[in-house]
């Protein structure tokens, strides 16, 4: 049996059958690749059940493929972790090793997901999750005020969540340093702050280049 320690885990109404270990979305669907994901499910539940999802600890999670200790993760298209490859939101850490697809391994949940404080926004053109929005539902001018990052992403005329407060998953559009302050370029990407443009938070995690994911503090404007 895979050690396991939860610090927090919450009660969400699945709406697809998930089996225990595997990622699982704030909106009760399985997670996709590279998905934001809530947490991971502690006992098998069938669509419309009640089940129960670790959020923060360490936890068993099953995993998709190789994984080494030490490598952060993701979620693959079954919901099962993978090693992160730059694309997708980082979910955790791997405190084991698994050698294949269907394996359990130990994993730290930070809780990073979802942000402390996240209000809805009905957006007026098709933005991804990470992506800044601003206040009129559209991608924000660079170094502009915004709402905050997308938790969720959407189509124009869908009403999602944004984060205004709290730790959120964000694309960048350039090189990040841990604990860089954070604005918004006019991709809707994050950058580090230059000049006297409005500071959306800072950095919690670095990040490589453009594309890539990181966690940050969002601060409310």
């Amino acid at each position: 049996m895979t050690p396991e320690h939860p610090i927090l885990a919450v009660p969400l109404d699945l709406a697809a059958n998930i089996s225990a270990g595997h990622f699982v979305k704030a909106d009760g669907a399985l997670a996709g690749a590279g998905d934001v994901a809530l947490g991971v499910l502690y006992m098998t539940a069938k669509s419309g059940e009640l089940g129960t999802v670790r959020v923060l600890g360490l936890v068993p999670v099953v995993a998709g493929g190789a994984i080494a200790a030490g490598a952060d993760i993701q979620s693959n298209a079954a919901g099962r972790a993978v090693a992160y490859d730059g694309t997708g939101a980082i979910l955790g850490r791997a405190l084991s090793a698994a050698a294949a697809d269907g394996d359990e391994f130990q994993a730290f949940l930070p809780g990073h997901t979802p942000p402390a404080v996240r209000v809805p926004i009905t957006l007026a053109a098709a933005i991804a999750a990470g992506y800044f929005v601003d206040f009129d539902g559209t991608l924000p001018a660079n170094g502009a005020a915004a709402v905050g990052p997308l938790v969720e992403g959407g189509d124009s005329g869908d009403t999602v969540m944004a984060a205004v407060g709290g730790v959120a998953n964000v694309v960048i559009g350039a090189a990040v340093a841990v604990g860089a302050p954070i604005q918004t370029n006019a991709a809707g990407k994050a950058i580090t702050r230059t000049g006297s443009n409005v500071i959306q938070g800072r950095a919690l995690s670095a990040g490589a280049a453009d594309g890539d994911v990181i966690r940050m503090i969002v601060s409310a404007n």
